[in-house]
This record gives C-alpha cells, structure tokens and sequence, in this order.
C-alpha cells in the first residue's frame, strides 16, 4: 500500500485538531501565518523543489519575514534548510538512490571547517561566537549540496533560474521607484557633493551596497536566460527584465558592482565561447558610466580629496589597513572566527564594531593563511564545478549556465570591496547559483530536449 494514502489524511486530520485549539485560545492571524506555514512544510516536505524556489526569492523574502515577524523571523532561514534536507533524503530515500554526491565542494567547505575550529581553539573567543562565526561563512553552502543531490530534472533547474531573476526584477523595480520618489539616503552612504542631489536605491535589502551586489550576481544569467530563448516573444520578455535588472543596480550607484559586473560579463563571454563579446559589454558598462550623470559623479569623486582623506579616516584605507595589522600579528590562524570586521564581530563591537569591507580580508585577518587558502579553495572549487556543469549541459542551457558563472565571478570581485558573504539573502543567492550550474555535471542524463 502506498504510504503516502495512509499518512497525508492522518497528517491532515492533526492539522485539523490544532487549527480547531488555535481557534478557540488564539486569533485569526496567527491561524492564517500557522496554516500558511503548515502549508509551506508540507509542500516543501513532498517537493522539495518548492524549498529551493522559496530560497531563489531570499532577497525579497528575508527583509519582509525579518520585519514581521520580529526575532523568530531570523531562524527562518534555518528552517527552511533543515525541512528541505530531510525532504530531499526522504525522497532518495524512496528512490533507493540514497547515494550521497559531494565532489571537490564537500573537501573545500571540510578543509575550511578544519582550519576555523583550529583558528578558534586558539583564539580564547567564546565557543558560542565561533560557530556563529563559522556557520555565517559555511551554512549557506548546505543549499548546494541539496540541489547537487536531489535529482531535479532540467525543467525545475529552469524554473528556479528564472524565480531567481524574476526575484532580481522585484528588488531591481522596488529600486527603481525609491530612486524615481526620492527616497532618503542615509548620509554615510554619500559623498559631501552628492548629499543634496543623490538617491541610493536600497530596496528590500536595506543598503545599496547590498542591493547591488545581488543584482550583479543575477544580471549576467539574466542575460545568459534571455540568450538562450528561442522563441521571440520570451526572448523579448527576458531581455526587458535583465534591462529592468540593468537600472535597477544603477539606481543604486554602487562603484564597487560594476567593477565586479565587468570582470564577470567577460567571464561570461568567454564561457560562452564569444570572446568578441568583451568589447561590446566593455562598451556599453563604459557608455552607462560616461552618460548617466549621477553614476559619473559617483565614479569622479574617487579621484577627490575629499574621498582620499575620508578614506584614510576609517575609510576602506584605514580598515584594511587594521586588518593587515591584524593578520601580521596572528599570520597563521588569524584573531579568531569573529574577532574582527563583519557583522558577527559587530555583535560582541570587536574594534568598535568597524567593518574592514572586504570580506577577503576579514577571512585574512580572522583565520589567517591557512583559512584565507581555503576560503580560496572553497570559491574556486564552486566555480570549477559550475564549469563542468557548463561542460555537460544541453547546447541550448550553455547561456544560461554562463551567466550563472559570470554572476558568481561578479560576486566574488565585488568581494573585495564589501562584506557581502554575510548577508544571508546574497550568501543563499550565490548557493543557489552555484548549485544550478553544478547540477548539470552531478545529475543523471536523460533524453531532455524540450524546447525551452
């Protein structure tokens, strides 16, 4: 008999009796938020792929639950992860394909554990700290072995690719219409000239910075989505979004996005075996940079005086400097998981909570060499699996699967500059991604060749 006849009336019969109790000692709102996460649960717990889908629509989802529903909307996160690996070893389970698939991720994420818990033991920092510290920097990789494990056919890779960038659309027109009413910039994300003249688009994320490192991160599969159309119409459609997408990272006058943005549109280009792309990707960032004026003053005020003696007064200058201060005191293991220069350290005020805005230094001066090497392994090693997804995909998903590559390229570059590992929406986004184009190289093969 099948189990699922047996369990899913019982299963609903439970939710019935509870409903009935929240509805005598509760109020309509909690039963409307508990039947629609009860709802969620069991969707996820039956296909997990609605798990994942949920996550893809991290950036517009995190800002709202962690605004409405208060402390527990932190941890939603976490139980979204915890739902969907025992959803998708349920459903291997029942497959009798419970063959778990690692590759050369699993060893980078174990190599880097390794040396954090090294790092910390030897730090003095409390324990509870250091696993803060070192699950913001691995937890989010769990997504990635989920997707590479759970044998979502190409469809459902093709529909999550495209909530990701309907996602990026949302946050990218939320921008958009910020940047179009005026919204108020907080003064410490403006230059003294441009105080009075310029919007920053913040979004759902809640800082430009952040907004734009995500829109970057999509943009270029964006494009590789639209590229990789046939159809006319669609194509026309997804080319207005990755347009939308475009402005919306304008609107958030973010320098350190574009950099990113061109270094991983030329990986992208050169993915997709069209090298003579560069020059017309180099030309059009170019073009957007000499003729949109507020994106022209943004990038004019890094040559001010102004921006060199702020800089060197608790700018970017003075905090890298603190953490290269830092790492050559402690060359080998660091300060400790934590100690200094992001948003864990903020919350014990380490260094009067300052952030050092460039996370490769904040894993520098936090775990040293050996967990900068690591950390290395670990990007480079998503990257390299994403290639080999790209190796084994459909002609027709080669596009797309770039563009997952030039994004992740993008993220990485834009790295040096922001702490944007530890936004949690960015950290799953990059996951996501990387487990989408990796998915192609772990999955079965089968005769896939709808046309879409």
């Amino acid at each position: 008999m099948n189990n699922n006849k047996i369990n899913l009336p019982i299963v609903l019969i439970a939710l019935g009796v509870l409903f009935a109790v929240i509805a005598i000692f509760g109020n309509v709102p909690i039963i409307f938020v508990f039947v629609a996460l009860v709802t969620l649960g069991l969707a996820v717990f039956f296909r997990p792929e609605i798990g994942i889908a949920a996550l893809s629509f991290s950036a517009v989802a995190d800002g709202l639950v962690r605004t409405y529903a208060g402390g527990v909307g932190s941890y939603w996160d976490d139980a979204l992860y915890a739902l969907i690996v025992v959803a998708v070893i349920w459903k291997l389970a029942k497959e009798g394909q419970l063959k778990i698939k690692s590759g050369i991720v699993w060893w980078a994420v174990a190599t880097f554990f390794a040396m954090s818990v090294i790092s910390g033991l030897l730090s003095g920092l409390p324990y509870g700290h250091i696993l803060t510290a070192i699950r913001s920097v691995l937890q989010g990789s769990i997504i990635f072995f989920v997707i590479i494990n759970a044998n979502f056919d190409r469809k459902v890779i093709l529909h999550v690719a495209s909530l990701m960038i309907l996602c990026a659309v949302v946050v990218a027109g939320y921008g958009l219409l910020q940047r179009a009413s005026g919204a108020f910039t907080p003064q410490g994300w403006l230059d003294k000239k441009e105080a009075v003249n310029i919007t920053r688009a913040t979004s759902f994320l809640g800082s430009p910075n952040a907004t734009a490192g995500f829109l970057a991160l999509v943009l270029p599969m964006s494009i590789g989505m639209a590229l990789k159309i046939k159809k006319m119409l669609p194509k026309i459609i997804y080319f207005a979004l990755a347009a939308i997408i475009f402005f919306g990272l304008y609107a958030t006058l973010n320098r350190a996005a574009w950099i990113g943005l061109g270094i991983g549109l030329c990986v992208f280009a050169i993915a997709s075996n069209k090298r003579w792309w560069i020059g017309i990707f180099m030309i059009l960032l170019a073009s957007a940079i000499l003729l949109l004026p507020d994106l022209r003053l943004r990038f004019s005020t890094i040559f001010s005086d102004e921006f060199a003696v702020r800089d060197a007064s608790l700018g970017r200058t003075f905090r890298w400097d603190t953490a290269l201060q830092i790492f050559s005191e402690h060359p080998f293991f660091g300060i400790g998981p934590g100690g200094f220069g992001g948003a864990v350290a903020y919350g014990i005020q380490a260094f009067g909570g300052l952030y050092v805005d460039n996370y490769y230094l904040l894993i520098l001066s936090n775990y040293g060499l050996f967990g900068i090497a690591s950390f290395l392994f670990l990007l480079v090693s998503s990257i390299r699996d994403a290639f080999r997804g790209l190796r084994v995909a459909l002609e027709k998903d080669r596009y797309l699967v770039a563009g997952i590559i030039g994004g992740m390229v993008a993220f990485c570059v834009h790295l040096l500059f922001e702490n944007l590992w530890d936004i949690t929406p960015l950290n799953i986004s990059f996951w996501v991604m990387a487990g989408l184009a990796a998915s192609f190289a772990y999955k079965e093969r089968r005769n896939e060749n709808e046309d879409s």
